[in-house]
């Protein structure tokens, strides 16, 4: 596969870049009272959690955002695939016979002057 715009591609960088560095920076921590020690497993690994790179183990909107910008950038750079042709002596015309056409001009219709070409 090649490209018409090969340097699109290099939008995926930074735009790429900037989605994941916004994960990084929301912050999910919530004020929680406890009663007991016992509880204090919970809010440590709450805390772990929000650790760089830890939320972005499994999180799904991430992953499908990254795809979507994956795909706009690859329909940016205009991908195409050179093929063979069949190599046909077919040739398809498509005359137009509407009522322009029709009209009379001196040597006689458009029409008829469009076939005969």
């Amino acid at each position: 596969m090649r490209f018409f715009g090969p340097w699109q591609l290099l939008w995926l960088l930074p735009l790429a870049g900037a989605i994941i560095f916004l994960y990084l920076l929301k912050l999910r921590r919530r004020e929680v009272v406890v009663s007991s020690v016992m509880l204090w497993t919970r809010l440590l690994r709450d805390v772990q959690a929000n650790a760089p790179f830890q939320k972005l183990r499994r999180n799904l909107l991430l992953l499908l955002q990254l795809l979507i910008l994956l795909l706009v950038i690859l329909g940016l750079s205009r991908p195409y695939r050179q093929v063979e042709s069949l190599g046909g002596q077919s040739a398809i015309i498509i005359l137009d016979g509407s009522a322009s056409m029709q009209s009379r001009d001196a040597g006689g219709s458009r029409f008829d002057a469009a076939r005969k070409q």
